[in-house]
């Protein structure tokens, strides 16, 4: 696996590869959970790729962080535009590449009705796979429910990414997602399995979808039923 440095001169363009998106895959395991180390700027990328040297190649995968991102401009997660996601993304893509590893990018919410822009520009820049949320980022995160896209519209906003990321060269795109949860009613990722987890590793030919992480009051429902949650 090549090793990128600081003193690497004018990294190579990326180009579309789905085998990055492939590797990127196996790499989540049951039991074995990959862990992605969030960088927003060429100089937390340089941090984090110095750790694969010589023998050693702790990182597997990268990913950005809109909120990290964010935080760099002095602003808001949620006034974080696409423009400037991409800005950062831009920087980043071809160091990850150069280093040989898979790169995931955190697209907020896919940015409204601009999904399929933001996914078309991942991928020209050589991202292959995305965290997608359920949530409206103008509606802040405090207000329960209301904040989340219903689960059929989420269903078929990964189905159109994960379309567009094929029709762009990409066709084992690996989406993430982060995890929301009910008390007292099954987790979203369960009632939809066909759609927002890859929770059914079989996915019925649907979809390919990974949660950063999910939480569950009381017992874990078996599949496709749910149970009531004990405080």
């Amino acid at each position: 696996m090549p090793v990128w440095t600081p003193t690497t001169p004018n990294p190579t363009p990326t180009e579309v590869d789905n085998s990055y998106a492939t590797t990127l895959t196996t790499l989540h395991a049951p039991g074995n959970p990959v862990v992605f180390a969030n960088i927003y700027d060429p100089a937390s990328a340089a941090a984090l790729l110095s750790l694969n040297s010589g023998s050693a190649s702790p990182v597997k995968a990268v990913a950005t962080a809109s909120y990290a991102i964010a935080a760099s401009l002095g602003i808001a997660d949620e006034d974080l535009s696409l423009e400037q996601n991409f800005a950062a993304i831009a920087k980043i893509a071809p160091l990850v590449r150069a280093a040989g590893l898979p790169l995931t990018a955190d697209l907020q919410d896919g940015y409204g009705a601009r999904l399929v822009d933001a996914i078309e520009k991942a991928v020209a820049l050589g991202v292959v796979g995305a965290n997608i949320e359920d949530s409206y980022p103008e509606k802040g995160f405090a207000r329960g429910l209301e904040c989340l896209r219903s689960i059929e519209e989420q269903v078929e906003r990964i189905k159109l990414a994960r379309k567009t990321a094929e029709a762009a060269g990409v066709k084992d795109f690996d989406q993430r997602e982060d995890g929301h949860f009910q008390i007292g009613t099954a987790p979203r990722w369960l009632v939809a399995k066909d759609g927002a987890g890859r929770g059914c590793k079989t996915r019925k030919g649907v979809l390919g979808s990974w949660g950063n992480m999910r939480f569950r009051m009381g017992r874990q429902p078996e599949r496709g039923k749910s149970r009531k949650s004990k405080s």
